[in-house]
């Protein structure tokens, strides 16, 4: 469409679920909860390599995160997790903040 008529070009909708995309790798579209398009330029790349303990860390979290997902699908380990909660937090969280803290071995 040409833009000089005023109309807005039309852009293909994003699959359900899917609140962002990335366009020839250096635009980034994300779409808001009132269904606007946000364009913003892709951040540049980290040059330096991760250290041994940012990697260490990086790994942990990682065993954190299937960690959790796995008390998601056990239904007593998730039940007991419900009854540890306080506040505004969930079952995932309580369950990756434990790993994180050493409480639990996986």
């Amino acid at each position: 469409m040409p833009r000089s008529t005023g109309e807005r070009p039309k852009y293909k909708r994003l699959p359900a679920g899917q609140n962002s995309a990335m366009t020839a790798k250096r635009v980034v579209v994300t779409v808001d909860a009132n269904g606007n398009r946000i364009f913003t330029a892709l951040p540049p790349r980290r040059r330096k390599k991760s250290s041994k303990l940012q990697m260490d860390r990086m790994s942990k979290f990682q065993d954190a995160v299937y960690y959790a997902k796995r008390v998601l699908k056990d239904p007593k380990l998730k039940a007991s997790y419900q009854r540890k909660l306080k506040g505004h937090r969930n079952v995932f969280q309580a369950a990756l903040s434990e790993y994180m803290q050493g409480k639990v071995k996986w």
